[in-house]
This record gives C-alpha cells, structure tokens and sequence, in this order.
C-alpha cells in the first residue's frame, strides 16, 4: 500500500488556480541564460557548445563524474565515489528508505516532526516503525535534544536541517551533540543510522555544514531545486560513505530512472560551478522577505537565532481565498492550527501574497492561543 502524499496532492490539485503563493517553498528559478551570464563571453560560448554537442546516450551508473566530483567537493572531505545521483530529492528519499528497510526488515526510525511527509511515509509504508521526535521550533535545539527519544534500539535518525515546513536549523555544535548520543547507540548494536535531508542547507540564512562532515555514517540527501534554483533539473543526489549501502540503493535505482539525464547533469556541473553567487542571491532574497514578513506583526513561533528558511509554520489557520494558495498544517500532519509560509519567492511576489494573506485574516493575522 502507498499512502497519499497529502503535500504534493495538494499542490497538483490547485495547479493553474491561484495567482499568490504565500506557501512557497522555492526560490526564483534560474534560466539557462542565467547560467551562461555566470561565465565571460569566450567561456560561455564553449559551455553552450558542449551543452549543444552533447550526445544523448545514457549517463553513467552513478551520475555524471564531474558532477558528483562538485557536489563531494561542496560537501567537503569525500569524494564522487560517494555520490549517487536521481531524479530530484524525492527519487532519493524513496530509494533511500526502500534500501533501508530491504536491510533492516524490522527498522524503528525516530523522525523528527513536523517533516516533508516522505522522509517517514516510505519507511512506513514497507513495515517500519516511526517513533515522533516533536520537534519544538520556539526552543533552542539543545533544548529540543534533551527530548530525543533515544533509549531503546533504532535503525536511524530522520532529519530535514533546515526543517521543512519549520525552517529550524540544527547548527554544527548541536549536531555534534547528536552525533554523540548516537554512537552511544551504535556502542549497543544499533544501526544508529544519521539520515538528512539537506535540500535548504546552502541556502539557510543560519550557516550549517553537512552533516557528513559531522558523523561517518551520515546518509545526506539533497537536490538542486531548492538552495540552486534549479527544480526543473529534476537533479538530486544520495551521499554516503558506506559503498555498499550505495551499490544497492544503484540496484533499487534500476527500477526507477535507471540512468539520469545526461544533458541535465551536465548543465547542473555550472551551478555548482557557481554555487557562490547562486546562494548569495538566494540569501538576500529569503533575509528582505523575512524582514517584511517581522515586520507584518505575523507571530513566527521560531526561535530568532534559529531560522534558516525559506519556511515558517506558524500558528495560524487560513484555507486561503481566490487566487491566494495556502498551504496548510493539515499536510504535514496532525496541524490543524497552523499554515506553512515560504519566503524565498521574488520580494514583489512575496509581499503581494504576504498583503493578501493578511486580507484574507480580516487584516490582523490571528493567532491561535494554545
């Protein structure tokens, strides 16, 4: 059985039928002639010849060499041996708890909660057992640590850092504070896997590095739809250093998409090539509509020190109106009480949604008291 993906049901079921998104989970997307104007102009002319010439054949088993070699070197301290490539963040996550489970038959994740609902349902939906780490965005997240149910056996630990809906970041020291309680576990026995989805991490207004820098047996997923402005790529990838771990998610990966794109990859090897000015951008954007959105008097129930966005959850109920998209609580979740709001859409955009969603709550957002 697959359970409904509540999340992305919702966004197909609303397609072509507003006209603000005040839900937004992306930033602009780029253009091809944005990535050629990253180059000089003799150096553009060569990218596009080789984008022009490019032969479509399949691509090779893990990806593109000279595109996983890019993301191991933003990662730090691994290599493309590391990599394996799919179709966007969400082939990744399906070939990465499918694996999983195909291992541990009777896996226990804890899963930190609210979280993009596939990053617990596939592991659901072959057998596991999820245990919730409620995940509290207004305390600090060594406050949230001492509240991780971690004293009986588990297979691994479910993070998306930053959160999403929440936009909470787990900075460097309280991953190594994690780290540390998990190898606790795997002194026992367990697994005691890091799972992360990192699809935000670049891009997150509070710096966190990959938490395959942190612990050995991290498994990252990331794409580059998010922090790269590029979802239409449909590029993501799995990092681990376990070869064998990666040879079957390969296998598992040979009923999906096989190989992936090859034209795709290589015009993904320019954003990385220019990750730089693609995050400062993307920064700048998500820091002014955050300061509008402060502004706006809305209650973000965050913790400020922690935000890295380009999300918030925050306590408050609205179905939306015509022509403004609202993405509720309801999809992450038992949430009724609260709405997701993104804010790395272009500042324009983002404050017009943000005008009609305070039209929409009688022009004073109302805050649901606990």
């Amino acid at each position: 059985m697959i359970s409904p993906f509540l999340l992305e049901d919702t966004y197909n079921s609303k397609e072509g039928s507003y006209e603000l998104n005040v839900s937004s989970g992306v930033f602009p997307a780029l253009s091809l002639v944005d990535l050629l104007a990253f180059y000089d102009e003799q150096t553009r002319l060569q990218v596009l010849e080789s984008w022009l010439s490019l032969r479509l054949d399949y691509s090779e088993q893990y990806g593109l060499k000279r595109l996983r070699e890019l993301i191991a070197k933003s990662l730090r301290n691994i290599s493309a041996e590391n990599i394996l490539l799919s179709t966007g963040a969400s082939e990744a996550i399906y070939i990465v708890f499918k694996t999983l489970c195909e291992k541990y038959p009777a896996a226990t994740f804890i899963v930190q909660k609210p979280i993009y609902q596939s990053l617990y349902q596939v592991a659901a939906d072959s057998g596991a057992r999820i245990i919730d780490w409620n995940y509290d965005a207004a305390l600090s997240a060594e406050e949230n640590i001492v509240n991780l149910p971690l004293d009986e056996s588990i297979t691994g630990l479910v993070l998306c850092n930053p959160n999403n809906p929440m936009g909470t970041v787990i900075p460097d020291s309280a991953l190594g504070l994690i780290v540390t309680k998990l190898k606790e576990r795997r002194a026992l026995g367990d697994p005691a896997l890091l799972i992360v989805d990192e699809v935000f991490r670049e891009s997150s207004l509070v710096p966190v590095s990959s938490v395959i820098t942190h612990d050995t047996e991290a498994i990252v997923i990331s794409d580059l739809s998010k922090s790269f402005s590029l979802a239409g790529l449909r590029v993501g990838y799995i990092a681990s250093r376990n070869q064998e771990f990666l040879a079957a998610c390969s296998s598992l990966k040979n009923y999906l998409s096989l190989r992936g794109s090859t034209l795709t990859e290589l015009i993904a090897c320019s954003a990385f090539e220019h990750a730089e000015l693609i995050i400062k951008r993307n920064r700048e954007i998500a820091a002014r509509n955050l300061e509008t959105l402060r502004a706006s008097g809305i209650e973000l129930d965050i913790h400020p020190d922690y935000i890295g966005g380009p999300v918030l959850f925050p306590r408050l109920t609205c179905p939306g109106s015509e022509g403004l998209f609202v993405l509720e609580g309801s999809v992450f979740g038992d949430y009724p009480d609260r709405i997701r709001i993104g804010f790395g859409s272009e500042p324009v955009d983002f404050n017009r949604a943000l005008a009609a969603l305070e039209y929409s709550l009688c022009q004073k957002p109302q805050v649901i008291q606990l």
